[in-house]
């Protein structure tokens, strides 16, 4: 299925091995597609492995959106969307901001295994690790979650489309097809705003992003004083945590999946091998046969030895 942007530029839906995701990738000009394989990847810091494998599962951190590192990740698109809803809705800023704040928590996956840019950007150079996916689990996860079968905190899980702030309108109208065929349970205003946590200027269009959004809504309360309706707002931070990161306090929510999701770990290519297999089979050891799975499947990056 095509998608025709404009004369000069089209989208191109690949269908993967699993017919509920479709992955988009657009270029500056011309035509471009990457075709998703059944594996999704996650890179991260050796010390991060001991918090994510668990005996009940995996656990991963969803950053609030605001402390991602792009500044300007969610505002930009959702400003655009705002002016939007505003003069289609016939209802001001501020009731918009209040009633339909939305929270996205982010999980960023990576549709490239072994990829030299997500090892320099997210491992320091080679000296970490990447944790391999089955994309398929992972979805299953965000079906138990999804927006029709709980009232709030509803999970998702899509590709990234890549804008400049000039083809942001161009660029949204296509994401939202994207979005819509697999979120068309939606309201039309959850669907105007969940999909901005989808789209990212792109400069950052060399990560190849995979999100796993989990959308915390806000609390609205009604109460009758005087005879007149008084309504307040309260972010929800049901199962928010936070952490240190130098002097800023960052909020993040532990989303958990079952132990077969993840396939296989690779080592970063600055890492010597044979001493990380042996600490990553220790940790391993610690939690019986849950892990015994990924024993084999521990192996070097290939970077620089092809």
């Amino acid at each position: 299925m095509v998608i025709s942007a404009n004369t000069e530029e089209k989208a191109v839906i690949v269908p993967t091995l699993f017919p509920f995701y479709n992955r988009l990738l657009l270029g500056n000009s011309g035509q471009k597609h990457t075709i998703m394989s059944n594996i999704i990847c996650h890179y991260t810091n050796t010390q991060a492995l001991n918090s994510i494998l668990r005996a009940d599962g995996i656990h991963l951190w969803a950053t609030h959106y605001e402390h991602l590192n792009d500044l300007n990740e969610q505002r930009w698109a959702q400003h655009t969307i705002k002016q939007f809803l505003m003069k289609k809705h016939k209802i001001t800023k501020d009731d918009l901001n209040r009633f339909y704040s939305k929270y996205p928590y982010i999980i960023s996956f990576c549709s490239i295994s072994d990829y030299m840019n997500m090892w320099r950007l997210y491992c320091n150079d080679g000296r970490g690790i990447m944790l391999e996916f089955d994309y398929k689990k992972i979805w299953e996860e965000s079906e138990k979650h999804k927006k029709k079968t709980v009232k709030e905190n509803w999970d998702m899980l899509l590709g990234v489309t890549y804008s400049s702030q000039r083809d942001l309108n161009e660029k949204f109208s296509i994401a939202k097809k994207l979005y819509n065929s697999r979120y068309e349970d939606l309201d039309e205003i959850d669907n105007d705003l969940g999909v901005c946590a989808f789209i990212k200027n792109e400069d950052y269009e060399i990560e190849d992003e995979i999100r796993y959004v989990r959308m915390k809504e806000n609390y609205i309360s009604f109460s009758e004083q005087d005879g007149r309706v008084k309504w307040t707002c309260n972010e929800n931070r049901d199962g928010i945590s936070y952490r240190m990161r130098d002097a800023e306090l960052i909020p993040y929510t532990e989303i958990k999946f079952c132990p077969s999701a993840i396939t296989k770990i690779i080592v970063g290519y600055n890492l010597p091998f044979d001493k990380s297999h042996e600490a990553i089979c220790t940790i391993l050891k610690q939690y019986g046969d849950v892990y015994s799975h990924l024993k084999e499947n521990i192996i070097p990056s290939q970077i620089g030895k092809i």
